[in-house]
C-alpha cells in the first residue's frame, strides 16, 4: 500500500466519521431532545397533580386563611402552565405517530384530553369539587402514563355534599 492510497483511505475515514457525527447530532436535536423533553414536562404534571392534590380537591371554607388563597392561587396558575406547557412541548415532537405507536410517549388525543383536565382542575382551584377533581387527577395520570379504566375514589377521600 502507497502512501496516496493510506491517505486517501484516512480522508475517507476522517469524511465518514464527521458525517456521521454530524448525523447523530440531528437525530439528537430533532428527535430524541424533544422526546425526552415531553417526558420530563409529563413527570412535572403528574408531580404537580400530587402536591397542589389538597387544594383542588377541598373547597373554598368560609373564612379561609390569606395563606390558604394565595396557595389556591399558586396551584391555579401551575396548573394552567402546565397545560400550556404539555400541548408545546408534544408539538414539538417530531414523528409523534411514530413514537406513541411504540409507547414511547401518550397518544395524541391523551395529551390534548390531559391539556383540557388540567384546565379544568386549574378552573376548579377556587370552586371546589372534591369528587370531580379527584376523578379528573386520575384520568390525567392515567391518560399520561397508561391505558388503564381509572381507579374508584377511596370511602376516606369522599366529602359528602350539603
Amino acid at each position: 500500500m502507497d502512501w496516496a492510497s493510506a491517505l486517501l483511505q484516512a480522508i475517507l475515514t476522517v469524511i465518514i466519521g464527521v458525517t456521521v457525527y454530524a448525523l447523530g447530532q440531528v437525530a439528537v436535536k430533532f428527535f430524541i431532545e424533544p422526546l425526552d423533553k415531553l417526558s420530563e414536562t409529563i413527570g412535572e404534571v403528574l408531580d404537580t397533580l400530587v402536591y397542589y392534590s389538597n387544594i383542588y380537591t377541598n373547597p373554598v371554607i368560609e373564612h379561609e386563611p390569606i395563606e390558604m388563597t394565595t396557595l389556591r392561587k399558586d396551584a391555579e396558575k401551575t396548573l394552567r402552565q402546565k397545560a400550556t406547557l404539555l400541548l408545546s412541548k408534544a408539538s414539538r415532537v417530531r414523528l409523534y405517530g411514530f413514537a406513541s405507536f411504540f409507547r414511547v410517549i401518550p397518544p395524541k388525543k391523551n395529551i390534548i384530553e390531559a391539556h383540557k383536565e388540567l384546565i379544568f382542575l386549574s378552573n376548579s382551584c377556587f370552586s371546589g369539587n372534591p369528587e370531580g377533581t379527584f376523578k379528573s387527577a386520575e384520568k390525567i395520570k392515567i391518560l399520561l402514563t397508561s391505558r388503564k379504566a381509572p381507579p374508584s375514589i377511596p370511602d376516606k377521600l369522599r366529602v359528602p355534599y350539603k
